[in-house]
């Protein structure tokens, strides 16, 4: 029997980025950065690549105008907008924002600091902070206060030795931020997410915030993203399968330095 023709759209252009480009006397260079998007349901459904474009559309958007830190998202892959492009998302920035400093201590506040005890750095918990020292509650690397792993109290420090949080998410590696705690990075504080590998399953770093879960990049903040970014976003209507809530994964793929002419986009025309 004659095999059935299957019928698919896929959307994967970026025209409304070059209009959202704020214009400027005479040319100007701009990166543009693409992210491959992947998208499934609370149950584990992956959307097909290819199939079903205004399914993800209508998730990308719900994401865009509902995620209460979508600006936090943006700083996070280091663009200043994101257009929705079918299986790829597409974004552009003027360069790379500068690192700040460090504020002062915040006692009692969680996740933000490691302190440096017997030459190593770890993160700690500031439970007191007069005259130069402090007193910190150490526990285990890579994971969250609310969790409760490996603390270890009694610690005394100068202040010299505690540093905002440095977070750095291997190959292959999750960090999942718990229901209920927000993953801040603070003004001088860093996160490093690593890409894919060369080699056949080396997987992208990922970073994984829940839907009761927050992301805070405070400006100042040194973040160098090239991996995978997991966000849930709000319900969903899938036609004919119901309400579903959504996860958008955006892993970064590539970066394009161009040059904007006369609201242009200085590339041949088969690479705009």
């Amino acid at each position: 029997s004659r095999r059935p023709r299957t019928v698919r759209t896929c959307v994967s252009n970026f025209y409304p980025l070059r209009s959202l480009v704020p214009a400027r006397d005479g040319g100007d260079i701009v990166y543009l950065h693409f992210h491959r998007c992947h998208f499934y349901d609370e149950t584990g459904w992956w959307l097909r690549p290819r199939y079903e474009t205004e399914l993800k559309r209508l998730v990308f958007e719900s994401l865009r105008r509902d995620c209460p830190y979508w600006r936090d998202v943006l700083r996070l892959l280091g663009v200043e907008c994101l257009e929705f492009g079918g299986d790829t998302a597409g974004g552009f920035s003027r360069g790379v924002p500068a690192v700040g400093t460090a504020g002062p201590i915040e006692v009692g506040a969680t996740d933000l600091y490691e302190a440096r005890v017997d030459g190593s750095w770890a993160p700690c918990r500031v439970l007191s902070e007069q005259g130069g020292t402090a007193q910190v509650v150490l526990y285990e690397a890579g994971t969250f206060w609310s969790e409760g792993l490996g603390r270890s109290d009694g610690h005394t420090v100068g202040t010299e030795d505690i540093r905002p949080r440095q977070w750095e998410v291997c190959r292959g590696e999750e960090l999942r931020v718990p229901d209920g705690d927000t993953l801040r990075i603070c003004a001088g504080g860093g996160l490093r997410v690593m890409s894919r590998g060369s080699e056949r399953g080396e997987a992208a770093g990922k970073v994984v915030v829940g839907r009761r879960a927050l992301l805070k990049v405070d400006i100042g903040a040194d973040v160098e993203h090239e991996g995978t970014i997991a966000i849930q976003c709000g319900v969903v209507q899938r036609p004919g399968a119901g309400e579903h809530a959504y996860f958008v994964e955006l892993e970064s793929s590539s970066t394009v330095l161009v040059e904007l002419r006369d609201g242009r986009f200085g590339v041949e025309p088969e690479e705009q």
